[in-house]
């Protein structure tokens, strides 16, 4: 299993340097993830100076590419670069689940039937533009809106895929958000959406004080 981590974003609206260096529970969101990864054999960061700076200054083992990203797409499309063929478990840097369903995605992305990809969804929404994951009862991806369904699940910002598939579906250059991305890798082959439980989109301080408390409790 390969795993990458999409930290190329900045944190303006945080009052931070490097959105992946804010503290959750008193544990940087990008130290998070990297614990929560531990079983793996090698992460790539996609990363801002200031991220792979604390990365060289830890002892989690990862390896940091720094790049200015115009948006997350390039920062996923350099992850998918240096992959190897195989599965790619990615995550975004402001995702923050519990470490029990992170064990559990993982799981499911080991056990997946080839051709199908993972998407992480939650049923706890306070994002200012949420993408619905519309599943049928087995939780498969029927569709990816922009409206919610009667199950209202949305998009979690972790993901499981083949690294060839998803190439070819992010293909196209004009692509510059994940969602399209999404819904290009639908278009190319079944989607299994993952229940992660209450996962927090740091975006916001307010974000970050309701992550604080849930995860500090």
């Amino acid at each position: 299993m390969q795993y990458a981590i999409l930290a190329a974003g900045r944190g303006e609206r945080l009052g931070a340097p490097a959105k992946p260096l804010v503290t959750v529970a008193g544990e940087p969101l990008i130290g998070r993830l990297l614990r929560q990864m531990g079983a793996a054999t090698e992460v790539t960061v996609i990363a801002t100076a200031a991220v792979a700076d604390w990365l060289g200054a830890c002892d989690a083992y990862a390896r940091a590419i720094v790049v200015d990203s115009p948006s997350p797409v390039a920062s996923l499309r350099r992850a998918l670069d240096e992959a190897a063929p195989g599965m790619l478990v990615v995550a975004t840097a402001d995702a923050v689940c519990s470490d029990s369903a992170m064990t559990a995605f993982i799981a499911e992305a080991a056990a997946a039937p080839d051709g199908v990809s993972l998407t992480g969804v939650t049923r706890y929404c306070d994002d200012e533009r949420p993408l619905y994951v519309h599943t049928d009862p087995d939780m498969y991806v029927a569709a990816l809106a922009d409206e919610p369904d009667e199950r209202a699940c949305v998009s979690a910002g972790i993901y499981a895929f083949d690294v060839d598939t998803a190439r070819r579906a992010i293909a196209e250059p004009s692509l510059t958000r994940l969602r399209d991305f999404q819904r290009r890798l639908l278009a190319t082959g079944p989607m299994r959406a993952v229940d992660l439980g209450r996962v927090y989109d740091i975006d916001r301080p307010a974000d970050l004080d309701a992550a604080n408390r849930y995860f500090a409790s």
